[in-house]
């Protein structure tokens, strides 16, 4: 043991010359990108009129704001607003039972069904579902929204706007899918679009 001291520092020695006698140099790495690809800006808004004037850059708003898009609600296969609010990790289910309106917790602040909810900027009673099959997009404020509405809960304001999906010359006129839910029941929707 007493000769394992001794060599210590003389390894350390050694070592820390032969550390110092050969840099290593990196060679020089480029990141190149793209800010938009085809198809990445099918779920990613960059517009939204939460405060109820015209639409401004989300960029621009000083205000936590969630936009889901109309693909993402058309992707999803939304058919209530928990459907598509799922994809925000800073709303959850208030007391929700099946047949029961929705309610939402933003943030851990419950949203007030009487003014917490908008369609085309104008409040609507929360204590009842929301169809989604034409709708534009669902936008979330987080947080304070007393500019918007004059009166609301800490939690945020919703706001859905509706805007009709456009038919594509891909699209059939009319389908009817049927799908089953988590309940065992099966549902089944008919949708009529076009001329």
């Amino acid at each position: 043991m007493r000769h394992a001291w001794r060599l210590l520092p003389l390894g350390m020695a050694v070592a820390s010359q032969l550390m110092a006698a050969d840099p290593l140099t990196l060679d020089a790495v480029n990141v190149t990108g793209f800010s938009e690809q085809e198809g990445a800006s099918d779920y990613k808004a960059g517009r939204a009129s939460i405060y109820g004037f015209d639409q401004a850059s989300l960029l621009d708003t000083p205000a936590s704001v969630s936009v889901f898009s109309e693909a993402l609600i058309k992707d999803r296969q939304a058919k209530l607003l928990s459907d598509v609010l799922r994809n925000d990790a800073s709303v959850g289910d208030g007391y929700a039972p099946v047949g029961y309106y929705e309610n939402f917790v933003v943030r851990g602040f419950s949203l007030n069904a009487a003014n917490s909810y908008r369609i085309n900027g104008r409040s609507i009673a929360g204590e009842q579902n929301v169809a989604l099959e034409n709708k534009q997009q669902v936008e979330l404020l987080k947080g304070l929204s007393g500019l918007q509405s004059g009166v609301s809960e800490p939690g945020g304001v919703k706001l859905v706007q509706s805007g009709g999906h456009r038919l594509a010359e891909h699209e059939r006129a009319f389908r009817i899918p049927v799908q089953r839910q988590l309940e065992g029941q099966p549902e089944c929707v008919a949708q009529s679009r076009g001329h």
